[in-house]
């Protein structure tokens, strides 16, 4: 699987269709289906290792790296959101940063 993150608007997901895969195959803006899931109230992680049956590529905001929320649920799903994609770039067998539209290989 490939992992592609970075900052919001930053091409991940004209990346993500470069790579020429059927459109059912690209889970984009992983960060919004796990909001949507906490907000469900259900286990975000298993709930979302189910959505990953036959992806091939997944994109997701970075949402680490700014100032951190006031709001408890916020901080919540930035906390959950970012466990979620460090497992995943683990296991990823390739991981891009997008940055100013430009991706970068830091795993792979």
């Amino acid at each position: 699987m490939i992992l592609i993150i970075g900052g919001a608007y930053q091409g991940k997901s004209d990346f993500a269709k470069s790579f020429g895969i059927t459109e059912n195959k690209i889970l984009y803006n992983a960060h919004e289906k796990i909001r949507r899931l906490m907000q469900d109230g259900k286990n975000a992680a298993t709930e979302f290792d189910a959505m990953l049956k036959g992806i091939e590529i997944v994109t997701c905001n970075e949402i680490g790296m700014g100032i951190v929320p006031v709001d408890e649920f916020e901080r919540e799903w930035r906390e959950i959101t970012g466990r979620i994609m460090c497992r995943l770039a683990k296991d990823a067998d390739i991981v891009y940063r997008m940055i100013c539209g430009i991706p970068a290989m830091i795993k792979g």
